[in-house]
């Protein structure tokens, strides 16, 4: 059994064009499973059968929590994309460093190599904080967006 009919109780003719069809495979599914098992007590315990029936759970549209789910889906492709534009203004510095030997006229001048290190990596990890923080802010409390 594949399909599932549903017959016009207004219509004088039960037998011409009033029984419309659905391909539900579910459904279909379940009523043979639900076949095998009442052959399967009955002949076991033949004073026994099984009633089973199902019922399609009401379905209402809010509109506020489907809005949601695509804001949703935006900010979760929309973020890491924002997150990325602080990408040019790391390889400009990491270039113009190279470009000027900054690194070594500092060490001409006397700086010590950790020193650089940890002071240009304290940079950019301040601006990539404060750029994560401007998104989570955004993200959170601006749009209400769940992944945050």
């Amino acid at each position: 059994m594949s399909k599932i009919g549903f017959v016009d109780p207004n219509s004088h003719f039960l037998d011409v064009g009033n029984t419309t069809y659905i391909l539900r495979q579910v459904e279909a599914a379940m009523i043979l499973s639900h076949y095998i098992n009442n052959a399967y007590i009955h002949n076991e315990f033949e004073d026994t059968y099984i009633v089973a029936g199902h019922m399609f759970m009401p379905f209402t549209v809010r509109l506020d929590k489907e809005l949601q789910k695509i804001v949703n889906f935006m900010g979760v492709i929309v973020f890491p994309i924002c997150l990325s534009l602080a990408m040019p203004v790391l390889i400009y510095n990491l270039v113009l460093e190279k470009e000027l030997r900054l690194l070594e006229n500092m060490k001409i001048n006397g700086l010590n190599v950790s020193t650089y290190w940890m002071v240009t990596g304290l940079y950019n990890l301040i601006l990539y904080w404060g750029t994560c923080v401007a998104f989570w802010f955004c993200g959170r409390y601006i749009f209400d967006i769940s992944l945050f």
